[in-house]
């Protein structure tokens, strides 16, 4: 008789053992079992949002097919209470478990605006305006030029201000770290300077092995207390009062009266005239060692340089000369 049991209980756990085997690899929990949808879907899911909405959601999107198998598996994983708003990209074939899973993580679509060198603030803050995925409006814009430009990453609905207050400690940083930094020889009183200086740079030049010389061009023009006579700077004193930057500077435009132009006042301008990036702030904090004092552009796209007024009037004749042989 005990043979028997034996026998019978014997073969009750190897019948057991291959229902369980069958089960493992054929009759997987549906929450572990890839779903057929072929491309990946993305979905919004609202600040305040119930589960009981998400899971609507998700089995709309076609991502789940059995909505109370997929609350009763989160349900015992604790996931359904930590459920994060945002946008959702759910890649093809992930199974009902790994969509739980990234609900919770909050691993939302993350975007990215480049902001340009040189930008100004009203040309950033009219970027940030008309991306209709950002929300509310900027209310408290910042001085000209404490705006880093870079690239910024954001998600849906991110509130617009909540990036230039990014971008406001960016340049904080920027700026801390290059004047704790800066060369014994920088001629500037504070960090203000700098940046006020960093932003005539980067409207000088696009070219980044000049940044450095014209740092030093302007280094020592302070340092000599000779005027900056920087055409950016007579633009933007034009951009206050007009509304519009010159795309050419002609004699009378830097004859113009204004706090910013350099070829009337001495020294540096009340603010920066635009947004400077870290290479500007960077050229600014660490110049070149040199003696230049002038420099105009090449006809090439930089600029020739020069120690006296002499040889500097020879570079504007020379200047001139092509500027004519192109228009022939």
């Amino acid at each position: 008789m005990k043979r028997i049991i034996l026998a019978l209980a014997l073969s009750m756990i190897l019948a057991c053992g291959a229902v369980l085997s069958y089960y493992h690899l054929h009759v997987k929990p549906f929450w572990v079992r890839s779903l057929t949808y072929e491309e990946s879907s993305e979905i919004l899911i609202t600040q305040g949002s119930s589960s009981q909405k998400i899971i609507a959601q998700l089995a709309d999107a076609g991502l789940i097919s059995d909505p109370l198998s997929f609350r009763i598996m989160a349900t015992l994983a604790q996931h359904v209470q930590s459920y994060k708003a945002g946008e959702y990209r759910f890649e093809a074939g992930m199974t009902p478990q790994q969509i739980s899973e990234q609900l919770v993580a909050g691993d939302v679509i993350k975007r990215t605006l480049t902001f340009p060198e040189g930008w100004m603030n009203a040309q950033i803050i009219k970027e940030l305006r008309e991306e209709p995925l950002l929300h509310g409006e900027v209310h408290t814009p910042p001085e000209e030029g404490m705006l880093l430009p870079e690239t910024y990453h954001y998600v849906r609905a991110m509130p617009r201000q909540e990036i230039v207050d990014s971008m406001k400690a960016a340049m904080r940083t920027a700026m801390d770290s290059a004047w704790q930094k800066r060369d014994a020889s920088v001629a500037l009183e504070s960090p203000r300077e700098m940046l006020i200086l960093a932003s005539i740079v980067e409207k000088e030049t696009g070219v980044a092995g000049e940044r450095a010389k014209i740092a030093a061009v302007f280094h020592n023009r302070l340092r000599l207390k000779m005027k900056l006579q920087s055409d950016p700077t007579a633009n933007y004193g034009l951009y206050r009062r007009t509304g519009a930057l010159k795309t050419r500077m002609m004699r009378a435009d830097v004859e113009d009266v204004s706090e910013y132009n350099t070829y009337i006042i001495e020294g540096l301008p009340p603010s920066p005239i635009c947004n400077p990036g870290k290479a500007s702030i960077e050229a600014v904090a660490h110049p070149d060692v040199s003696d230049a004092l002038y420099f105009v552009a090449d006809g090439k796209g930089g600029h020739v340089f020069a120690n006296t007024l002499a040889e500097h009037n020879r570079n504007v004749a020379a200047y001139r000369r092509a500027m004519r042989a192109t228009k022939e």
